[in-house]
């Protein structure tokens, strides 16, 4: 998943309650505001997607297309990943709700192109400054290409969540483009400042989006910053590239002052109960690094997870456990000390016993099966 551009507004409203917020007694209600986005992202409903735009744009936004060689050949470890395209004026009714003039552009890397059933950015403000869809300025609307069930992505963030993992929000759209339906589509909360807002006390740090990325002096350059890109100080990622870079007998300490361990040890316990390949421990792909002003420290944000749950590591094929992926420095570097890995081990047991329940989550199946069946289309 992913591409460039931002995925939110960096100087979105930080929201209030235009009620003030008393309760009856007059005193100030403890209770935060109710959160207007919570309906667009809603487990139990299908968000109607209408999109109109002339048909002449419509088939150049489908068909342009990333060249492999740019993105994963020559210098592309130079910078981040740069993708073809571009924004198209159109109309939009989302639930009921018409909007005269959004930008929307095709999405995605390599794996989830598609010139009949592409993954689309929707940007509410792009034309229209202010513009938003109940304090929304982007949808972000998945194709499920790799995904013929149309469910792991969904299931894969709610694990993560209920893990304690920052993790995008995220439920199904039906998506007709001037008439033409298109299925079933995932809506996914773009990784930005209201994201950060309901995850993290201070959303005011550096957030950066990772492609084939890894913190290492060679490949740091690869991360994209998407907040602060005006002041642009990336110093605090050589901080953590300095960090790892000490003896094992250091390493916890040195990574510990700059990365919050705890986070990340449940983080990559869970890419590999979901078998997320796709993603940053195994893959070095498809995540996000937040620095939180709060602790000081960095965690990290699951994206792409569309190739969740798959019994085959289609990346790392080797001989290997099954239950861990140490492929990216981090996890290399900490499942090689003993105490570490039994650290990982502890962690992946807490998660199968206090997270992992599968009666519970065969019923999610079953439930999201449901929502989707009378919607699903010959195109899924």
């Amino acid at each position: 998943g992913g591409g460039c551009g931002d995925d939110d507004d960096a100087s979105a409203d930080a929201g209030s309650d235009p009620d003030g917020g008393a309760s009856p007694d007059g005193s100030l209600a403890d209770a935060a505001p109710p959160d207007p986005t919570a309906a667009v992202y809603d487990p139990a409903h299908v968000v109607e997607v209408s999109l109109e735009l002339a048909e002449s744009d419509w088939d150049e936004l489908r068909t342009q297309a990333n060249d492999p060689y740019t993105l994963l050949g020559g210098d592309c470890m130079d910078g981040p990943k740069q993708t073809a395209f571009t924004w198209f004026h159109a109309a939009i009714t989302v639930d009921g709700e018409t909007y005269a003039d959004v930008g929307v552009r095709k999405k995605g890397f390599l794996g989830s192109a598609s010139t009949v059933k592409p993954s689309l950015k929707v940007s509410f403000d792009e034309y229209v400054p202010g513009q938003q869809h109940l304090t929304l300025e982007k949808l972000t609307l998945n194709n499920n290409i790799q995904d013929e069930s149309q469910l792991r992505t969904c299931l894969a963030y709610e694990v993560f969540a209920q893990a304690g993992v920052p993790a995008a929000r995220c439920n199904f759209a039906h998506v007709t483009v001037n008439g033409t339906d298109l299925g079933v589509y995932t809506n996914v909360e773009p990784i930005g400042k209201k994201m950060l807002r309901r995850q993290f006390t201070d959303d005011s740090g550096n957030l950066y989006e990772g492609q084939e990325s890894d913190l290492q002096a060679d490949s740091i350059a690869t991360y994209e910053l998407k907040t602060n890109t005006t002041k642009a100080d990336r110093t605090d990622l050589g901080a953590v590239v300095a960090a790892i870079d000490v003896p094992d007998d250091e390493l916890e300490d040195s990574l510990g002052a700059v990365f919050d361990l705890d986070a990340f040890f449940t983080f990559w316990a869970t890419e590999a109960l979901v078998a997320h390949w796709d993603g940053f421990t195994n893959n070095r792909n498809n995540h996000f690094l937040y620095h939180d002003p709060t602790s000081g420290k960095f965690q990290l944000i699951p994206w792409g997870a569309d190739y969740s749950f798959h019994p085959d590591d289609l990346f790392f094929p080797e001989d290997r456990p099954a239950s861990v992926s140490a492929n990216e420095i981090i996890a290399s570097r900490l499942y090689a000390i003993p105490a570490m890995r039994d650290r990982y081990l502890v962690t992946l047991n807490g998660l199968l016993d206090h997270v992992w329940d599968e009666e519970a989550w065969t019923a999610e199946i079953d439930r999201m099966e449901t929502l989707l069946t009378p919607i699903a289309d010959p195109l899924d």
